[in-house]
């Protein structure tokens, strides 16, 4: 991806700020580290493209990814301490 698409979406992902309204009141604007913001087209596509590359990238390490909503749980069957060190070696 590239050009003005990749600029579009770089602009909606950083320099953000958000604002919260209760009842009459609202917040001071505060700047965003990192997020999507809510209410918008693109939110849940980039969501998909994220969580489905991850589901990818932990099968590689034997480790399953359990998805619902919006909601993501990462299992790993490990029986001794040498699991976890074939593990890790293998994300490195």
């Amino acid at each position: 991806m590239r050009g003005s698409l990749l600029l579009w979406i770089e602009n909606l992902l950083y320099d953000g700020w958000h604002q919260t309204k209760v009842g009459c009141s609202v917040s001071e604007l505060a700047k965003l580290i990192s997020a999507v913001i809510q209410s918008n087209a693109i939110g849940p596509l980039l969501f998909h493209i994220f969580i489905n590359d991850l589901a990818v990238f932990l099968y590689r390490y034997c480790m399953t990814l359990k998805l619902f909503a919006d909601d993501a749980k990462t299992y790993a069957n490990i029986v001794e301490v040498y699991d976890v060190e074939l593990q890790c070696a293998q994300c490195t």
